[in-house]
């Protein structure tokens, strides 16, 4: 079998830019930054998101299940059930040829099924290094309204870098201990029709990390949030210092404090198929853990240390 050489530079979710730079397109065009879009078809939401993800692991199985994951977070905190999916590959010289092609196909159709997504169109190319790009859709009631929030805390449900973890263990350091597993589409599903009524807002942590959803929060919501983060957040310590550039990003928001630099090291790693969080308004936080009890899950929510909401 050919040695599989993976490129730090494009792991993981590509689909991002630098902050300060999003923020001056966004300005220039007037996008939202949520994590999805909503297209309303009489009395139902068409909710959608796209997706960019760089080959960040050998196993070509678990590249797919972690893209596919990745893409359907952003359908999912939107309260969706997910429909479908177009595709497009992107195959790259890590390849190794035709069979890797085929197995890749099968593994993302496959794992696609398994979550109950119909897949549509399907698009190929040649690269130089393996991407998925996933255009996902999902269905929900019709709703209309920002829910508002005077005070409240900032909850996070799973733990953070786990993909830096996984993408260490690709390329061939096997000191970095196997991480867990992420929370996968059937338990997000079951959270948020759990928790969907208790939260005023909930996002995954992805490209941007911590800091890109909070700034989120900060800008949909007119409030500001102070912040201390610990290593707690981590599947592993050794998380926050693994040196790969497509994992960090640059940050400038002036919402948003953070109380020391790791903090901001913590909250800036970025993140494939991370853990979600939510922002819950104070009158709502028992309903809000108390819809856990009802699941069979160990992934119980955390309140972010030292969250402030201002």
């Amino acid at each position: 079998m050919n040695q599989v050489y993976l490129d730090r530079s494009v792991m993981g979710c590509n689909a991002k830019v630098a902050w300060a730079q999003l923020n001056k397109m966004q300005n220039l065009i007037q996008t939202d930054e949520k994590d999805f879009a909503i297209t309303n078809i009489g009395r139902d939401d068409l909710i959608t998101s796209i997706d960019r993800v760089g080959r960040s692991v050998d196993d070509l199985q678990l590249f797919a299940e972690l893209a596919v994951e990745h893409a359907f977070r952003d359908v999912l905190v939107g309260s969706a059930t997910p429909i479908g999916a177009d595709i497009s590959f992107e195959f790259g010289e890590d390849l190794n040829g035709e069979a890797d092609m085929h197995r890749l196909i099968t593994a993302v159709v496959d794992y696609c099924e398994i979550v109950g997504v119909q897949v549509g169109k399907l698009h190929s190319v040649s690269s130089r290094q393996t991407h998925l790009t996933i255009a996902a859709r999902g269905i929900r009631s019709a709703r209309s309204g920002v829910k508002s929030i005077n005070a409240g805390r900032i909850f996070i449900i799973g733990l953070l870098g786990i993909a830096k973890m996984h993408s260490m263990r690709a390329i061939g350091d096997d000191s970095i201990p196997y991480p867990p597993d992420v929370l996968r589409i059937p338990l997000i599903r079951s959270l948020m029709a759990e928790i969907s009524n208790h939260v005023a807002d909930v996002s995954d942590v992805s490209g941007y990390g911590v800091a890109g959803v909070l700034a989120s929060f900060a800008r949909g919501h007119a409030i500001g949030i102070d912040v201390r983060l610990d290593d707690s957040l981590l599947c592993d310590v050794l998380a926050a210092d693994i040196p790969f550039d497509c994992y960090n990003t640059e940050y400038d928001e002036k919402n948003i404090r953070f109380f020391s630099s790791k903090a901001l090291k913590i909250a800036t790693l970025r993140e494939m198929a991370g853990p979600l969080i939510a922002l819950v308004e104070e009158s709502s936080k028992d309903a809000f853990i108390s819809g856990f009890t009802k699941l069979d899950t160990r992934k119980n929510p955390r309140s972010l240390s030292g969250a402030v909401i201002h």
